[in-house]
């Protein structure tokens, strides 16, 4: 279930066959989550960080006026929260915009991972890097029809 974090990864770098075992190993935790639910609460403090296998989510901020401002979109591929594993406090919420499929790894995994693998470790921050560089506030139309597209399996 982590080929599409492989495939994202393999992108940059060539991971090794021990690399490939050590993710897969990794996750020990899956969840399917409904459309509409939250993920992640903005300012939790997880004790794991969440891939995304399937489905669409969306990083959001809920504004002063108590309106939801989605600033990102999660695809399969995604480490949704991998951040937080250093940061111990999220900044932001997430959910899910069509029913998704999760896995999980416990940061105390990625402690080991970040003690162990070198090379792994700088893949995962080098995606989280280029992942956030690229995050930009997405405006509410656009939002509602990428929803009704997940929901229509693609079509508009």
């Amino acid at each position: 279930m982590i080929e599409p974090l492989i495939r994202q990864l393999s992108q940059r770098d060539q991971l090794t066959d021990d690399e490939r075992k050590q993710l897969a190993a990794a996750f020990t935790g899956r969840r399917v989550v409904s459309a509409g639910q939250e993920i992640v609460s903005d300012g939790s403090r997880p004790l794991f960080s969440q891939l995304l296998v399937s489905g669409i989510a969306g990083r959001q901020k809920i504004l002063a006026d108590g309106s939801r401002q989605i600033t990102a979109i999660h695809v399969p591929g995604d480490f949704m929260d991998l951040h937080g594993f250093l940061l111990k406090r999220l900044a932001h919420g997430v959910i899910a915009i069509s029913t998704c499929t999760l896995l999980e790894v416990t940061h105390e995994t990625l402690r080991r991972i970040t003690e162990t693998s070198p090379h792994l470790t700088r893949m995962l921050w080098l995606d989280t890097c280029q992942w956030r560089r690229k995050t930009r506030p997405l405006g509410g139309a656009k939002v509602g029809h990428l929803g009704r597209q997940a929901g229509n399996g693609g079509r508009a």
